[in-house]
């Protein structure tokens, strides 16, 4: 099994996904020369191989895209950060409307709990006066604070790692995530950590929503998902297909499956998500189970994004242990199957 802890940082934790379980031992940076540009001789994205150049060889990132794309089935990435990913993640950012989020807090005692972020639009209140609201003007930092690495294409998703950092009222902070970029929105998990020892670990979501249910035509969107399984002795990130499938009518419903969900980071073990099925759909959103619930729950949020709902993304968590031996949280997005 892969232990989270061998791939945090001392002092800021660099934790690819969710990692609610302490810190330690260490990972190779890359150079300040190699995060602000790409050189000369960086391979043609879609060259067998490529890994973007910002990953060092040492680093665990780069153990990290090699076996996600053996495990899964992942294609070299599509946009370079020459050509492009770095502004499509900040244009999608720029042009949402909606964000979705499920947040953990650790005050610096070793212990989480649910915050509420209280989102409207793209504004989350997390109702506590030491936690600025997160916006999108805030949500991805300044250029020179972040990093963002494509890893690879999978499903019609371009999946990256980003390392970013900053300060706020708590003071400095640093962090990263693994996430997935469509056309009219991006989701994924990210992990941050303040110099005083708060933490806090997230499932998002960015877009310009549809705001309506999807009209009758196809019924089925195809994409990926991102998480993180956890017991009570390990934990590991996993990555898997994402399949929704609507059912039109007065009522209209539908299903989101996880499948081929394996572990990533290490030894590409096999787990299982139940699905949620017939899950309401109003407005073009769609919710199942209560939020900030405790262990033996489920939840599942999510909306449709772009024109005629091209594309739909969602968080979730899921603690009833379909697996007897998690529970899983992260997020997904999926674009609509050709008719």
């Amino acid at each position: 099994m892969l232990n989270l802890s061998q791939h945090l940082s001392p002092g800021i934790c660099t934790v690819l996904l969710l990692a609610v379980y302490g810190c330690g031992g260490s990972s190779s940076q890359p150079s300040t020369d190699a995060m602000t540009g790409i050189s000369d001789d960086t391979p043609s994205v879609g060259m067998p191989g490529f890994i973007d150049p910002r990953i060092e060889a040492d680093d665990w990132r780069h153990d990290y895209a090699e076996n996600a794309r053996e495990l899964t089935g992942g294609q070299d990435p599509m946009l370079s950060p020459s050509s492009g990913h770095d502004a499509k993640v900040r244009q999608i950012a720029a042009d949402s409307d909606t964000t979705i989020q499920l947040s953990f807090w650790n005050p610096g005692d070793g212990e989480w709990g649910q915050s509420d972020p209280n989102c409207s639009g793209t504004t989350c209140d997390f109702n506590d006066p030491d936690n600025e609201p997160l916006t999108k003007g805030n949500a991805i930092p300044a250029q020179e604070l972040l990093t963002i690495l494509p890893v690879m294409n999978r499903r019609g998703a371009e999946m990256h790692l980003s390392e970013y950092s900053g300060a706020n009222s708590l003071g400095p902070w640093g962090g990263a995530a693994f996430a997935g970029v469509l056309n009219y929105s991006f989701f994924g998990t990210n992990y941050l950590e303040w110099d005083s020892g708060e933490a806090s670990s997230n499932r998002f979501v960015w877009g310009t929503t549809t705001g309506s249910n999807p009209a009758m035509g196809s019924a089925s969107w195809s994409g990926i998902m991102v998480g993180a399984a956890a017991s009570a002795s390990d934990d590991f990130w996993v990555q898997g297909d994402a399949d929704v499938t609507v059912h039109f009518g007065p009522n209209t419903t539908l299903d989101v499956a996880f499948s081929n969900v394996t572990e990533v980071g290490g030894a590409g073990e096999s787990v299982t998500i139940d699905p949620w099925m017939s899950v309401p759909v109003a407005n073009g959103s769609y919710q199942s189970g209560n939020n900030f619930g405790d262990d033996g729950d489920r939840y599942l949020e999510g909306q449709f994004f772009g024109p005629d709902a091209e594309e739909t993304a969602g968080v979730f968590y899921d603690w009833l242990n379909s697996d007897p031996n998690y529970y899983f949280e992260g997020a997904f997005g999926a674009s609509r199957d050709p008719q």
